[in-house]
């Protein structure tokens, strides 16, 4: 496991900036291993030059950190493309939180495809969604809702959420207290409480995203059909970013996004 206390003096006390990094990245909300789930990227490279891109926590990176802190560089060739899973990269040892892919030296995106799989079962693997950091901060979500909600005897939804500084306050991860609501399809709130993220006990590793198993199940909800999960950010500077995993059974898992940004 990652010891993130010696890490983050290394970075805190030893090190510089990394040059080179573009204005934008690409984020990626619950990726990282979790049990028998695991997550791989597809990175491919639209240009016919290398591209360099950084795959971490947060973005922007310091230099000379301890090997194994949890960012990583990766070269994708000319019109190439590179496949890195969670034993090679940033995800080990931080399961499913938000990864940034921030090209380096450039401001080409590469094309980002990610994936999770259970490896226990048989199953196709479900994409999770990719957007752009700046995107993200240009539609400013402070609410996201999951329409298709269900909860039965073999149903339920878990939800990831990530938090995000605005633009002005700079392009990571940010703590959020958010105000989660069940709600039925005539919309009625059949349900609700408040949760909060954590941290990596350390400012550079930023803030883990806040998941949420079962959750209609959680808040004592034992039957729904039709409704919806609105997530409200407790605090206005605060974005939010996430998805929801329905499951039915043994069906294959549907993941439904919170907004269209």
């Amino acid at each position: 496991m990652l010891r993130t206390t010696a890490c983050a003096f290394l970075l805190a006390s030893l090190t510089a900036a990394t040059p080179g990094l573009a204005a934008d990245s690409l984020l990626i909300v619950g990726a990282g291993p979790l049990g028998t789930w695991t997550t791989t990227l597809y990175i491919a490279n639209p240009t016919p030059m290398a591209l360099t891109v950084e795959i971490g926590l947060i973005t922007g990176y310091s230099t000379g950190c301890l090997p194994g802190c949890p960012f990583g560089t990766v070269t994708v060739p000319p019109n190439g493309t590179v496949t890195v899973t969670e034993d090679e990269s940033a995800f080990t040892g931080f399961p499913l939180n938000t990864v940034f892919i921030t090209p380096l030296g450039t401001d080409v995106m590469p094309i980002v495809t990610a994936t999770i799989a259970d490896t226990a079962n048989d199953c196709p693997s479900i994409a999770l969604p990719v957007i752009r950091l700046s995107a993200l901060q240009r539609a400013a979500p402070t609410t996201l809702v999951f329409a298709g909600a269900e909860r039965s005897a073999d149903s339920h939804c878990n939800i990831v959420i990530g938090g995000f500084r605005r633009a002005e306050e700079g392009p990571d991860t940010a703590p959020a207290t958010v105000h989660v609501e069940v709600l039925d399809n005539t919309g009625q709130v059949l349900a609700d409480g408040v949760f909060t993220n954590g941290n990596y006990n350390s400012a550079p590793f930023g803030f883990s995203d806040l998941i949420l198993g079962d959750i209609i199940g959680y808040l004592g909800v034992t039957e729904l059909h039709d409704g919806q999960i609105r997530v409200t950010s407790m605090d206005d500077r605060v974005l939010l970013w996430g998805s929801m995993v329905r499951t039915r059974g043994e069906n294959t898992p549907v993941l439904i996004n919170g907004a269209n940004p």
